[in-house]
Parts: C-alpha cells; structure tokens; sequence
C-alpha cells in the first residue's frame, strides 16, 4: 500500500488489515515485507467462531462493504489530489 498507493506528504504510514483470496507466499512476502511483527491468518469461518469472538469480528459483508468504501475513498483522493496540482 505505502509504496503503491500512499502519498508520502497527505497520508500516514498504512496499518491495517491485509485480505487475500488466496494464499501466495510471494505476495504475502512482498505485502508485509515493511513490517515487524507481521500476522498472518489464513482462513477462518465465522460462523464457527466462538460467540464473544464473532462479536469482534467483522462478518465477510462488513470487510466487503469497508473495502469498498476505503477504495472509494482512496481513488477520490487520489483524484482531488491531482486536480490539485495541476
């Protein structure tokens, strides 16, 4: 994220949540290489998670909604960004 997407003077160092469809090593080498204590969980089903965990959890459709709100928001950004500078 830092390096793809971040601009180094409107935007914090990236923390967060990394979601993948799958598993990659390389990308999850390259995707975590900025960090020092890295946590990776591969996959987990909600619905079998213990309840007072569930509850801390998000479900797949409030990850789903928040991603694309972050994107929406990131590429308008990125788009209000460059109008402005040029």
């Amino acid at each position: 994220m830092d390096e793809n997407l971040r601009v180094a003077d409107r935007h914090a160092p990236t923390i967060g949540i990394l979601l993948c469809a799958g598993r990659n090593d390389h990308v999850m080498r390259y995707s975590l290489a900025g960090t020092t204590a890295p946590l990776a969980v591969a996959n987990y089903a909600y619905d079998t998670l213990p309840e007072p965990i569930r509850e801390l959890v998000p479900t797949d459709r409030e990850l789903a909604d928040a991603v694309d709100a972050t994107w929406d928001e990131l590429t308008t950004d990125r788009t209000d960004g460059d109008n402005l500078q040029t």
